[in-house]
């Protein structure tokens, strides 16, 4: 019975890994998106914002 229980502890958490891998990339393909969006509605040219940022 306790194996049994481990067992599926265990694939619980492995489920739980790759959730939360898969969100993490989601998010951050989501924060380039939104940063591509503001690159691209921003009246300042892009290479000149990199360059007031330095």
């Amino acid at each position: 019975m306790m194996h049994q229980a481990d067992t599926l502890l265990h694939a619980l958490l492995l489920n739980l890994e790759e959730t939360v891998e898969k969100n993490r990339l989601a998010a951050s393909q989501l924060s380039q998106t939104s940063r591509m969006q503001k690159i691209r509605a921003s009246p300042t040219p892009y290479f000149l914002q990199n360059v007031c940022r330095l």
